[in-house]
Order: C-alpha cells, then sequence, then structure tokens
C-alpha cells in the first residue's frame, strides 16, 4: 500500500523519465544500440573542419535515427531542466508553457521522423514523446487527452511496423511478433486514453480558467473531435479493444479506461523486453531496456484510476452509441 500510495502521488513524474527515458532509449534502438549511436554521432560531429550548420544537416540525412535521438533528449533535459527551475522560483505556472513548447517541437521531430528515413522505431518514440507532453497538461485542461491518445496510438502504429519490418525466421522471429503484439495493444491503450479524455471532458469544470477554442466542451477544438472522432474511436473501443483484452476484468474495463490502458500494455512490455534481450544484440538489448521505462510510464498511467470509482466512462461510452 504504501509503494501504492507513492506511485499514485509521483505518478506524473514517473510517466515522464518513464515514457520520456523509453523514447530515447527506443530512438538510440532504432540507430543500432549504444556502440552505433556512438560512432554516427562522433563520426559526424568530431569533423572539425565543417560548420555547425552542415555537420547538423549531414547527420539528419545520413543518421536520421541518431539525430532525432539526440533532439529526442535535448527536448526531454531541458523540459526537466526548466520545470524545476520555475518551481524552485514558485513560477509553477510557467510549466504549463514548457510542456506546450515541449509539444510543439516534438511535433516538429516527428514531422522531421516521417520525413526523413528513419526507422519505425524511432517514429514510435517521437510520437509518443508528443503524446506524453500533452497527457502532462491533462490536469489543466482534459481536452488534451484526445489528441494525446491519437499520438499514443500513432507510437503503437510504429511499433507495429518496427516488427514487421524487423521480422526474421531466425532469432528475431518471436521478438517480432512479440513486438507487433505490443503495438497493437499499445495502440489500443491510446484510443482508451482517447475514451478516457472524452468522460473527463463532460466532467470539466465550467469555472476553470481556459481559452475558448480549447474548452473541453464547447470549444472549437471539441466541437470538431467530438463531431468526427469520438464515434469512431468508441465504436472501436467497444468492438475492437475491449474484447481483445479478455484478461482484464470486465468491471475494470467499463470503469476505469487509464487501468485498463495500463493492463493492455503492461504484459506485452514484458514480453517484448524479455525476446528482445534474449537475441543478445546490441539493439536487442537496448530496445529490452526501453520496454522497461515504458512499463514504469503505464503502470503511471494506470494510477489515474486506482482510488476513484469513475462511472462516467461507461456513460460516456453509451451516450453516444
Amino acid at each position: 500500500m504504501i509503494l501504492r500510495r507513492w506511485v499514485k502521488a509521483h505518478g506524473a513524474e514517473i510517466q515522464f523519465w518513464g515514457y520520456e527515458g523509453g523514447n530515447i532509449v527506443a530512438a538510440i534502438a532504432g540507430a543500432g544500440g549504444f556502440a552505433a549511436f556512438n560512432e554516427q554521432v562522433f563520426g559526424v560531429w568530431t569533423n572539425v573542419e565543417t560548420g555547425l550548420a552542415r555537420e547538423l544537416a549531414t547527420s539528419l540525412f545520413t543518421y536520421p535515427d541518431a539525430a532525432i535521438a539526440i533532439g529526442l533528449g535535448i527536448v526531454v533535459l531541458l523540459t526537466s531542466a526548466l520545470s524545476v527551475i520555475v518551481r524552485r522560483f514558485g513560477a509553477e505556472h510557467l510549466t504549463v508553457w514548457i510542456d506546450a513548447v515541449a509539444f510543439a517541437v516534438a511535433v516538429g521531430l516527428l514531422a522531421v521522423t516521417i520525413w526523413s528515413d528513419a526507422t519505425w522505431l524511432t517514429l514510435s518514440a517521437t510520437a509518443f514523446v508528443a503524446g506524453s507532453a500533452l497527457l502532462r497538461l491533462c490536469q489543466r485542461n482534459p481536452l488534451v487527452l484526445k489528441p494525446g491518445g491519437i499520438l499514443l496510438s500513432t507510437g503503437g502504429i510504429g511499433l507495429i511496423g518496427y516488427g514487421t519490418s524487423a521480422f526474421d525466421p531466425g532469432s528475431w522471429a518471436l521478438q517480432s511478433v512479440l513486438t507487433v503484439l505490443t503495438g497493437f495493444f499499445v495502440a489500443s491503450a491510446g484510443l482508451l486514453t482517447y475514451q478516457g479524455g472524452i468522460a473527463a471532458c463532460r466532467s470539466f469544470d465550467p469555472s476553470h480558467r481556459t481559452p475558448h477554442f480549447l474548452h473541453p466542451r464547447r470549444g472549437l477544438v471539441a466541437r470538431w473531435l467530438s463531431r468526427f472522432i469520438d464515434r469512431p474511436v468508441l465504436t472501436l473501443v467497444q468492438h475492437l479493444v475491449l474484447p481483445t483484452v479478455f484478461w482484464v476484468d470486465c468491471h475494470t474495463k467499463a470503469q476505469k479506461p487509464f487501468a485498463t490502458s495500463m493492463w493492455a500494455r503492461l504484459p506485452w512490455r514484458a514480453f517484448a523486453g524479455l525476446a528482445a534481450l534474449a537475441t543478445g544484440t546490441p539493439e536487442g538489448i537496448v530496445f529490452a531496456v526501453a520496454n522497461a521505462g515504458w512499463a514504469l510510464g503505464d503502470i503511471a498511467i494506470g494510477s489515474l484510476d486506482w482510488e476513484d470509482h469513475q462511472p462516467e466512462h461507461l456513460s460516456a461510452t453509451q451516450q453516444l452509441r
């Protein structure tokens, strides 16, 4: 119980370091592991005859996975450092802007990842970083749970692509299959996060100050999402996601989407991580470390449902049927 309360109390920090640390490590795994990453980075940046701009362009075009991993690392470390600084000086309200800027930069990195020849695993990592930045804002505005859930699902699709592209009938076969399954349930968990956002928006206190266009119920973004996205997501959750998460009890699936999201992903993180570790390859070992970090983040997300009974999650689904 003491550990449970500690996780609940420090869920935001655990989510941050678990997910973001795992994302950075995953991008390094996409580059081929720590040794390959170091070789790629130092092979470009130790060339003192070229300028900074050329070094950046060379690293991006030649080694996109390593370059994006560095970018993700900078975003995560600056976000953490700046948040500590503003809290120490009593300006905690500025953390909202820090997370907002981190989200914007992460979306930019995601666009670069799609545009460049980076691996599926790096795509997954950048989508997760962008999604996590939004989820850190959910206590101030629950609307961000919706696009945050979509980004988490995008990261799951990246894992599916990585597992499919890395399939090998030899030693990587099991790890590839488990990575594909992990990606499916991570994408499913993203939809559950979106579902949780629907309920959270419905119970939003209208006395809270928020920009009108971002209001969780009356804002332009909220109305657009409710009109075009909510119903398809709830249909997928009802007919695809919940039936496939057969190891989670009916009460949890009906009432606690965040806990369901945790249990949908957590076993597959363990399976995929152990299979990757068993390959003995540099990228496999690093990918196992990434799965361990992601598992910590999953537990932090699940802790949102640990204490409160939330029947409104079910009613939100029923009202949009």
